[in-house]
């Protein structure tokens, strides 16, 4: 199993509990709805991405956990 594999099963697996998530929370309304489409357009950027480039965009190839400041 490559790891190109294991991205689209996170990324359909984050995608989905994010959409559920928003449509749980009636309050988000026409939010909620252009949260659902940006996700949904990184996604497909991200696939492009990775389709052109053979890895993750930069942002995600270079992200690191931020240790919170006092």
């Amino acid at each position: 199993m490559s790891s190109t594999c294991c991205l689209d099963i996170g990324e359909q697996r984050q995608a989905r509990i994010s959409s559920m998530s928003i449509d749980r929370v009636p309050k988000t309304g026409d939010a909620g709805v252009r949260l659902q489409k940006q996700l949904t357009a990184k996604l497909i950027e991200h696939r492009q991405y990775i389709n052109e480039h053979g890895q993750d965009m930069p942002e995600i190839r270079n992200w690191k956990w931020q240790t919170p400041h006092e």
